[in-house]
């Protein structure tokens, strides 16, 4: 089996493409660049110029998971994901590959309406519900 969350679970999709496994764990992960904040998406396009290190200086002041990620990222890594995840193709394999759990409240990726457990929470579903995440892909795993 192969599974991320996030960016991880992109990753994840990559993976399978060269391996074919059984199954692909997604947890707040998109299986295409449509699902992801349009917002963010068009912010993608003006990466090589975004002073990344300013931003990451001033997120990681806040006390949130999410951006206490984003601040201890590496730049250079940053810049070089928003460039490609716009033209990213996406997951190809058949849809009864995966397994999909999300937060309903996910602002960074959409919520799937279809083909998806759904968990009352937001983008990092698998560090605030990690019992519920379990349970679900044992559930699904059968």
């Amino acid at each position: 089996l192969v599974g991320g969350s996030s960016l991880g679970g992109i990753i994840a999709i990559e993976i399978d493409k060269l391996l074919n496994n059984p199954k692909v764990i997604l947890l707040g992960s998109a299986i295409g660049s449509s699902e992801i904040n349009s917002l963010l998406l068009k912010l993608s396009s003006l990466s090589d110029y975004a002073p990344v290190k300013l931003i990451q200086l001033l997120t990681g002041k806040y006390d949130n998971s999410l951006l206490n990620m984003f601040s201890e990222s590496d730049p250079k890594f940053i810049k070089t994901m928003c460039k490609l995840i716009a033209s990213w193709e996406g997951y190809l394999s058949p849809p009864d590959k995966l397994i999909r759990i999300h937060g309903t409240q996910d602002l960074v990726i959409k919520c799937p309406q279809v083909g998806s457990e759904k968990l009352s929470g937001g983008h990092l579903i698998a560090m605030s519900h990690p019992k519920q995440c379990q349970e679900l892909i044992k559930k699904q795993l059968g």
